[in-house]
């Protein structure tokens, strides 16, 4: 395809190429579309769109019924990962506190609740669905509310700390990331670890506040 016409945050018009090696292309133009998640849905019940990525997954259990879509999940190798900075918290450079916090994370509640299915628990830090690594596994990613509660209790924070962790909508696709993150406040509260959302609306400064390390968590 070339590129006939191209509208920056917008859209992008493709024209087939009759002079492709293989022989031109059966749909003569492809047009891509940039919406936000919330008007994705709409644009796919429509028929606005007759294809459409990163579907929002609270928006794909009532589009994998319609029966006038076809549906389909691929697995990908991204990987949701809480980020925690030992130089912002004093309490995360204990490793005891790291491994805690791990353990209390019940990541099948947070794919069948938060990802409505659709994810997959992370096995080790690396995405299982990475080729040659489908056997990983870490005892550290297993959720075991007791064991954290005894490694907390081994560190110098048993009686708890605030964590404030840093979310940004464009950071975290198909899922709302406030809502992975008030998950997160309550599997850690057993722990009396106070979790403390905070929305950073502008993803330029969220990504500027990174490169400089100004979150303890993200």
């Amino acid at each position: 395809y070339d590129i006939k016409n191209f509208r920056p945050g917008e859209q992008m018009v493709l024209q087939a190429n009759e002079k492709y090696w293989e022989g031109a292309p059966a749909l003569k133009t492809v047009t891509l579309i940039a919406t936000a998640n919330q008007q994705l849905t709409q644009l796919v019940r429509s028929g606005t769109v007759q294809w459409a990525s990163s579907v929002p997954n609270a928006s794909y259990a009532e589009l994998k019924n319609d029966p006038n879509l076809h549906s389909v999940v691929s697995v990908t190798n991204v990987q949701n990962t809480l980020q925690l900075n030992v130089d912002k918290v004093p309490a995360l450079q204990d490793v005891n506190v790291r491994k805690a916090i791990s353990r209390a994370i019940d990541r099948n509640k947070m794919a069948e609740l938060v990802y409505n299915g659709v994810a997959k628990p992370a096995k080790g830090p690396v995405s299982a669905a990475m080729p040659g690594l489908e056997a990983i596994k870490s005892e550290n990613y297993e959720y075991d509310l007791a064991a954290a509660q005894d490694l907390m209790a081994q560190s110098q924070f048993k009686d708890g700390f605030q964590l404030e962790v840093a979310v940004s909508k464009q950071a975290i696709k198909r899922v709302d990331p406030a809502t992975l993150a008030v998950s997160l406040r309550e599997m850690l509260s057993p722990l009396k670890i106070d979790v403390i959302v905070r929305e950073v609306a502008n993803h330029a400064e969220f990504q500027a506040a990174l490169s400089n390390r100004q979150y303890a968590a993200y």
